[in-house]
């Protein structure tokens, strides 16, 4: 019996090496990792309307929090990002010279910190809304 075991070792720790592998190949994104990515982002290129607090100026820009944009479908707000929009208060500028990796790093950074939202917003549906909106123009 204990032949049999010895000789089965090598494919058993094979077989748990492979799973092993399927489950650690996505790194875990955590708060920290979303804040360290897009902050800086968010201080070069939305701090000047939104402020550093998220609150905007009563009046002129509006604020992040609770806001209708930010908790919309996604591909609404990164439309509203690369096209620029017009809003209640103020002319929103477009963003479309941001890379698809900035935009989405700032918008997920913007959720957490505004919505209390953890949704990662992937490069990829930034690349594909940006490529549709190419199409229209």
């Amino acid at each position: 019996m204990s032949i049999v075991y010895l000789k089965n070792k090598p494919i058993i720790f094979c077989f748990f090496l492979s799973i092993y592998g399927c489950f650690s190949v996505q790194k875990l994104i955590t708060n920290e990792d979303i804040v360290a990515e897009g902050l800086p982002i968010y201080e070069r290129e939305c701090l000047a309307c939104h402020m550093s607090d998220g609150r905007g100026v009563p009046g002129m820009t509006p604020g992040l929090f609770n806001s209708p944009w930010l908790a919309g479908p996604q591909e609404s707000l990164i439309a509203y990002i690369l096209t620029g929009g017009f809003g209640p208060q103020v002319q929103m500028a477009r963003f479309d010279f941001l890379s698809d990796d900035e935009i989405a790093k700032v918008l997920t950074y913007s959720k957490l910190m505004y919505l209390g939202e953890r949704a990662i917003i992937t490069t990829e549906l930034v690349k594909d809304i940006r490529e549709e909106i190419n199409s229209i123009r």
